[in-house]
């Protein structure tokens, strides 16, 4: 169980950090 919130934690961190590197770079090319 304890495995498992801790995957599904980790998974959400990597789309959350993805998604704010695909912003910063998109942020970036536009400026």
């Amino acid at each position: 169980m304890l495995q498992d919130l801790r995957l599904s934690m980790g998974q959400t961190t990597n789309e959350l950090i993805a998604k704010v590197t695909a912003y910063c770079l998109r942020d970036g090319k536009g400026d």
